[in-house]
């Protein structure tokens, strides 16, 4: 009761007790514990802290004290538990590395362009689109999303006939070709402003097609590179 009242997550009124906004914070935080508790999570008791033999080589657990940040793992794969701080802890981390004597290797995937800064450490960067199957190999609705159609849409429908027509009958796929197909049959899939979505086809075409159809795909050596 004089807890409540004290810490401010309630007030008195006659002989009632209202809660605060805080307190109404405190049962969301205690709801949230209660589900946390009883969710498909083990909780386990530290019995005890020793020094032990390893059984696995380079094995590590780093930790940022007071901020519950921690890098850890084995045989050179690491987790992390939180984005926070672990861009700058990874490069100064692998920069530091790379600058050994023993130059171990590391293989990054950087959707976000955050370890670029590495290559003036020796990194090697490959473009995104060097992990990118043939066009070829994809599906036609992928194809349209790259090209920055909508497959829901009549130019993305189009497109996306087009392609598995080129697929059915073997032909090579160009955007001169696609382009082609696609004139072939807007009669039949297109009932209105057709003209608009051709000429939006051959828009993106021209201006993306290039780099997406003539791409020169080669097995990405990461071991030896």
């Amino acid at each position: 009761y004089r807890f409540l009242l004290g810490s401010g997550f309630a007030n008195k009124n006659g002989q009632r007790l209202i809660l605060t906004n805080k307190g109404y914070e405190l049962l969301e935080e205690i709801d949230s514990l209660i589900k946390l508790s009883n969710g498909r999570l083990s909780f386990l008791k530290v019995v005890r802290v020793e020094t032990v033999k390893s059984t696995h080589e380079f094995v590590y657990d780093l930790s940022v004290p007071g901020h519950e940040n921690f890098v850890a793992g084995f045989g050179g794969v690491f987790c992390h538990n939180t984005r926070s701080g672990k861009s700058t802890f990874v490069l100064n981390l692998i920069a530091r590395a790379l600058e050994s004597d023993l130059k171990p290797r590391f293989v990054i995937f950087d959707r976000r362009c955050e370890y670029s800064l590495l290559s003036k450490y020796g990194a090697t960067v490959f473009s995104y689109l060097s992990f990118i199957p043939k066009t070829e190999l994809i599906s036609p609705s992928l194809v349209a999303s790259r090209l920055g159609l909508d497959p829901n849409k009549a130019e993305g429908k189009l497109l996306c006939e087009a392609l598995n027509s080129i697929k059915a009958d073997g032909s090579d796929l160009t955007a001169k070709n696609l382009l082609r197909r696609c004139v072939e049959l807007s009669p039949y899939l297109v009932s209105r402003s057709r003209d608009s979505v051709l000429s939006k086809i051959r828009w993106v075409l021209e201006r993306r097609g290039e780099s997406i159809f003539t791409e020169e795909h080669k097995p990405l050596n990461i071991v030896e590179t």
